[in-house]
Parts: structure tokens; sequence; C-alpha cells
């Protein structure tokens, strides 16, 4: 029987370093696939946490335009909850590019150069914070009136604002804070009389 022993201890001897080798290799391969699982897990949250941060920085940009109460305005206003950078700025006059980021040098009559209350320079890179508005144009009946202009003079004086501000359109290229390109915006400086 001692042999026997022997022989089986033998066998035994060389069998176990075979199953605690295959063994070790399963186990490293569930854990392999346990962390490769953690992993992904960890790259899907970490994608989801950019997309919420980079939603709680999104600016937006708008423009709209307004005429209460004699005050004619163009305003580029941030509706998102992020601060925009505003990286370039292109006027047009008449559809053809300009190389001035001056409003005011784009109106050709004197009224509308001298009479403004508010013609706007640009002076990328610029930031525009949450909630924030520009007002990019604007033009006050109420301060030509205190001017000493007739009822006729402004009326004069109004229509030849708006009739050159139709001829201004303006895109503006814009990122978030974490320099992420947003959608060109572009409008015609138009003032609804």
């Amino acid at each position: 029987m001692s042999k026997r022993f022997e022989d089986i201890m033998n066998v035994v001897g060389k069998i176990v370093p075979v199953v605690s080798i295959v063994v070790a290799v399963i186990a490293l391969w569930v854990s392999h696939q346990a962390f490769q699982k953690q992993l992904d897990q960890s790259k899907q949250q970490l994608d989801q946490s950019m997309t919420v941060a980079k939603a709680q920085v999104k600016p937006y940009l708008t423009f709209y335009a307004s005429n209460i109460g004699g005050e004619d305005e163009f305003v580029l206003k941030n509706a998102g909850p992020g601060t925009a950078v505003i990286k370039k700025v292109t006027l047009f006059k008449n559809g053809e590019e300009t190389h001035e980021l001056n409003l005011g040098r784009l109106f050709n009559a004197k009224s509308s150069k001298e009479y403004a209350s508010t013609l706007y320079t640009f002076a990328p890179p610029q930031p525009i914070m949450s909630g924030a508005q520009v007002v990019l144009i604007e033009l006050s009946e109420g301060e030509l009136k205190h001017q000493g202009f007739s009822a006729k003079q402004i009326a004069e004086i109004v229509k030849t604002f708006q009739e050159e501000a139709r001829k201004i359109s303006i895109e503006i290229e814009y990122e978030d804070v974490l320099r992420n390109p947003q959608d060109k915006l572009k409008s015609t400086l138009e003032i609804n009389p």
C-alpha cells in the first residue's frame, strides 16, 4: 500500500501545480473582466458628467430688436447658463463682408452716426456672461426731442437710421468657457418701426 500511496501522491504532486495554474488563470481572467466592467462604467459616468458640465456652461447668444417708447434698439443677449466668449465678429454691409468691428463706421448718413445713442464696437475675444446683454445700436427719440429736434426731423432721422440698419448684418463665432465652439449667430440689424 505504501507503493500505491506513493504513486498516488506522485500523481497528485504533478496535478496540483497544473490545477493551481489553471485556477490562477481563471481567477485572473475573472478579475480582468470585473476590472474591465468597472472601467467601462467609470468611463460612462465620466461621459455623462462631461455632458452635464457642458450643458451647465453652454452659452446661447441671440439677437433681438425692439422699438419700445421711442427707443430703437438691436441687442445681443446671452440667454444660456454659461459665459459666451466671442472669438470672431464679421460685419456685412449690403451683403459684402467688411473688415470693420465698429458698427458706427458702417452707417453713411450723418443722422445715424451722430444721433444714435449707441453704436457698438466689438473687441474679440470678448466674454458675455450668462444673462448679460449688449446694446449694439440704439436711437432714442426722446433724446432727439431733448436735443431740440422737431417731430418731423425725428421721424426722418429714425427712418434713415432704420433703413441703414437693414443694410448691415452681423455674424458672430463664439465658444463656451471650456472652448467648445457653438453654432454661429447671424442676423440683419433689423429694427421694427
